[in-house]
């Protein structure tokens, strides 16, 4: 399996961009049912359930902006 990842900030940290690319290749012909490449669930597709869609191979693309609304310190 092969991943890239990071974060972008952008003015002061108030706005995060996060990237992810992904892909992973199965070889052969033989290859157990869940040892394939799955995507869906906590790790890879997060609005689908666990083991969503299995197949030989898969190439992901993620991007999000997370933005923060607010920030609270606690005791200095």
């Amino acid at each position: 399996m092969s991943e890239l990842k990071g974060f972008i900030p952008i003015d002061n940290a108030r706005y995060i961009t996060a990237f992810r690319a992904a892909y992973n290749q199965t070889l052969g012909d033989d290859v157990p049912f869940l040892e394939r490449s799955i995507l869906g669930g906590e790790n890879t597709l997060r609005g689908y359930g666990n083991n969503r869609f299995i197949d030989s191979s898969y190439l992901v693309f993620n991007f999000e902006e997370r933005i923060r609304l607010f920030r609270w310190e606690v005791f200095g």
